[in-house]
This record gives C-alpha cells, structure tokens and sequence, in this order.
C-alpha cells in the first residue's frame, strides 16, 4: 500500500506509489461495467521521474496485465505522454503533450459518443481516438500501477474519480481549478 504523504497540490493528503510494486486495488464493480456508454476518469499525478521502457500506471481496469479484453488501461509513456489501452492496442499516445517530471497535473480520460479523449490541467482535447467498442468487463481497478502490481507510478497520486458519464469541459476546468 502506498504510503500517506501531504503532497497533494491542494494541501490533500496524496499516496506516494514506490515506483515498484505499490497499488490500490478496488475489487470487481458493476459501476466500472461502462458498456458502450460515456465515462470520464480523472486523477491528479506527480510522477517523479520518466525512464526508459517505465510506462507509470494511473488506472487499469484490466483482469491482468496480459488481458485482451474491452477494458480500459490509462497510463504514461517514457516520455510522459498519455496512453491509452484498450481491447489488445493503443488507442490513444502516439503523439501529445509530454509531462514533465516532479509537477502536479490533472489528467483525465473521457469517452463521449464514441469518441475517446484526454485532457490535461483542464485544458481542450489534447489528444483523441474513436472507441464505441463494448466495455463489458467488471474486472478489479488498479490504482496507481498495472494490473498485476506492477509499472507503478514513482510519485503522487490524489483525487481518484471515475464518472460514468462525460464531463463538460466546464466540469473538466472546474475538476482542474477547484
């Protein structure tokens, strides 16, 4: 289990992932059975530095890390940009903003009418995909590293939410500025 450490850009309480084998797990959920329906997951990262071939996990709503399934995987690459794994591929990170180690961001991952799309500190789209596929999957969510514990995220996580609805990019900004 992540440890407690006041980390959290508003002053919060944040979890402080070792960057190894540390996770949160939530056991399996009807709620995550997103369907063919809108979502928005969102979480406030501050991952300490990007390695070669470390692709930090911030949510995997896959049964194992090898699974091919209509399930959501929301990760960093080793630069820093934003992924997306669903059904067996990327479907989103191929090209976008990079972040940029030891600085607090909201990131979010929203489906709306087919369309997949991340955003980042409250900002417009920054990269997006279409997806109508089926997410027909209530495995266990993985907080904070990949499903089976590992490629956990080296820093601070706060403010875990999943929507099962699209957010409005009002709703996006506020997350982002309140």
């Amino acid at each position: 289990m992540p440890e407690e450490s006041n980390q959290s850009k508003f002053e919060n309480y944040s979890l402080n992932y070792n960057g190894t084998s540390q996770s949160v797990i939530v056991s399996s959920n009807s709620t995550f059975n997103f369907r063919t329906g809108d979502f928005t997951l969102s979480a406030w990262i501050k991952v300490d530095s990007f390695t070669s071939s470390y692709f930090p996990y911030i949510l995997d709503f896959r049964s194992s890390s090898s699974a091919n399934q209509d399930a959501v995987a929301f990760y960093l690459d080793d630069n820093g940009i934003l992924q997306v794994w669903i059904t067996g591929s990327l479907k989103i990170g191929s090209s976008g903003t990079a972040l940029v180690a030891n600085t607090w961001y909201n990131v979010i991952l929203k489906r709306e009418s087919g369309t997949l799309s991340t955003h980042i500190n409250g900002g417009s789209a920054d990269q997006t995909a279409s997806y109508t596929g089926d997410m027909n999957t209530t495995p266990p969510l993985t907080i904070g590293a990949r499903a089976g514990n590992t490629q956990a995220i080296n820093g601070f996580m706060t403010e875990v939410s999943i929507f099962d609805y699209a957010l409005t990019s009002a709703q996006i900004n506020y997350l982002y500025n309140s």
